[in-house]
């Protein structure tokens, strides 16, 4: 490897290090409803549906051991929950909400 290659290689690992933290600085817990570790979970997941994603692929693809893996899908399957219980509260005003003037054609 020549000293330019060598140069070039380390500017880009320290490039990539510079992303990667204002990353985690810009996106809060706040900006995206749930850590970022478990956004990235989730946004792979979702775009790998079609054909189901192994636990091992996951570890891979997000550089992540097995065991913040599991703490991370934990974690993933309170915000899944959350949000389903959030669908199903709003679901149930909708369906109240389409009740209420069918009651009143009916009457």
């Amino acid at each position: 490897m020549t000293k330019m290659q060598s140069d070039s290689g380390s500017g880009l690992i320290s490039l990539i290090t510079q992303i990667s933290k204002a990353l985690h600085r810009r996106t809060t817990e706040e900006l995206l409803g749930m850590r970022l570790k478990q956004f990235m979970l989730l946004g792979y997941v979702r775009d790998h549906a079609n054909g189901g994603v192994s636990q091992q692929e996951l570890e891979t693809a997000l550089l992540i051991d097995a065991n913040s893996d599991d703490r991370a899908r934990a974690e993933l399957e309170d915000v899944v929950l959350s949000v389903v219980r959030d669908a199903f509260v709003a679901y149930a005003h909708a369906d109240h909400a389409v009740a209420v003037p069918q009651q009143l054609l009916a009457g």
